[in-house]
């Protein structure tokens, strides 16, 4: 896969199965491109319904938190909990690297 897609992030057990770089998931998909094509799925079905439906609240970190929930939620149980470790995309930290 493309490294575009991929996330970068500081080691830990928490968030990878072992000795891989896969996010763990609630699909126990253990492959990268898989993933990825679940996520961009299932995630654009709960984008096009918040488009239909936003979320109700005062737009706070408690509201960003509630989207991230709702985006994620088909896919991983912490979404919308506070990581302990940095995670983000390989391209968009190459973008907030030139900045």
């Amino acid at each position: 896969m493309d490294n575009k897609y991929k996330y970068t992030y500081e080691k830990t057990a928490d968030y990878c199965y072992k000795d891989t770089e896969i996010l763990i998931n609630k699909l126990n998909i253990t492959n990268d491109e898989d993933l990825f094509n679940a996520e961009r799925e299932l995630v654009s079905l709960r984008t096009y319904e918040l488009n239909e439906k936003p979320l109700k609240g005062n737009f706070d970190f408690k509201y960003l938190k509630n989207i991230h929930k709702y985006l994620f939620q088909d896919v991983y149980r912490w979404a919308r909990d506070i990581r302990n470790c940095n995670m983000m995309k390989l391209k968009l930290e190459k973008k907030i690297q030139k900045i």
